[in-house]
């Protein structure tokens, strides 16, 4: 292991000559990669909704239950849906609690929010993901509101980077620099940072997202599993999505890596089981999600959190 959190990734990484069993060309994954993902999917499909069917239909939510199933089937029915619709009774009411927030605790950053008590940094709980829905919302955003506050905040939350590229967890976390998931540390960044670049036009946020890919790339193996939420799938998507910014070959090659690692599920490559196994942040869906968006690369999109 390459810490803690993480295993040691002892995957090449990319060679145009010698990543054929993966990659077809430097825009597509091979055929026989593809054969081996939808023997994936056909295989795991058809072991949810059987043997986790009790699990999966555990409750309602896309999260943790059977509205996840739903959006995949339809991702797969009509390919995938733009679901980053009805922006506007919503964005005002973000920006206002985040602005009333940061003035009470007179914080640096202009938009601050908290949840359970704690001010999380990453993609799921915290500062990322919100700011990341702001971006996706820009064109009902004054451009005043997001000159003063969205653009200033987002430069706060990069300053808070570790020396070794990833982010803590929360505001003042003793967890130290030791998660590299989707739900805390890098690989959250990256989609950010990446619309912020789209916006923006600076070349500071795709620099910032390359970087955190190097991150996820080197400690990005996560000895939790390979759920979407924590562990390899999700960080999966960072590289899909490094790769439909550059169009470089080597972010597909390395999602196709890590997607290998997923699908291959190696005796020990997942130390800890998760609490729902079905479910599609959680379970065994979100990689037969990331099976099925990673045969389109440049279309690919993270479940609910669009790009």
């Amino acid at each position: 292991m390459s810490g803690k959190g993480s295993f040691e990734n002892q995957y090449p990484d990319y060679d145009q000559n010698t990543t054929q069993t993966l990659l077809k060309s430097k825009d597509a994954i091979s055929e026989a990669f593809q054969k081996k993902l939808n023997n994936f999917k056909t295989s795991k499909l058809q072991y949810l909704t059987t043997n986790l069917q009790k699990e999966i239909f555990h409750d309602g939510t896309v999260y943790t239950g059977s509205a996840g199933l739903s959006l995949y089937y339809l991702m797969t029915a009509i390919g995938n849906p733009d679901m980053c619709n009805d922006y506007l009774q919503v964005t005002s009411a973000i920006l206002a609690s985040g602005k009333q927030f940061s003035a009470q605790t007179k914080s640096q950053s202009p938009l601050l929010w908290q949840w359970h008590d704690k001010v999380y940094l990453g993609a799921a709980h915290g500062m990322a993901g919100i700011l990341y829905m702001l971006l996706q919302a820009a064109e009902y955003i004054k451009s005043n509101e997001l000159r003063l506050f969205v653009k200033p905040s987002i430069d706060w939350l990069l300053s808070l980077r570790f020396s070794s590229g990833n982010f803590p967890s929360s505001l003042g976390s003793s967890s130290g620099d030791r998660l590299v998931q989707w739900c805390h540390g890098a690989p959250g960044l990256v989609p950010l940072c990446i619309t912020a670049y789209k916006i923006f036009k600076e070349e500071k946020y795709l620099k910032t997202a390359l970087q955190c890919g190097e991150v996820v790339w080197e400690r990005g193996l996560c000895t939790k599993g390979y759920s979407i939420c924590h562990g390899v799938s999700g960080n999966t998507y960072a590289f899909l999505q490094l790769y439909q910014i550059t169009k470089k070959p080597v972010h597909l090659y390395r999602a196709c890596c890590f997607m290998e690692w997923c699908a291959l599920e190696r005796p020990g490559s997942q130390l800890h089981q998760p609490d729902r196994p079905a479910s599609l942040f959680e379970g065994l869906l979100g990689r037969i999600y990331l099976a099925e968006d990673i045969n389109k690369p440049m279309d690919a999109l993270f479940p609910a959190f669009c790009l």
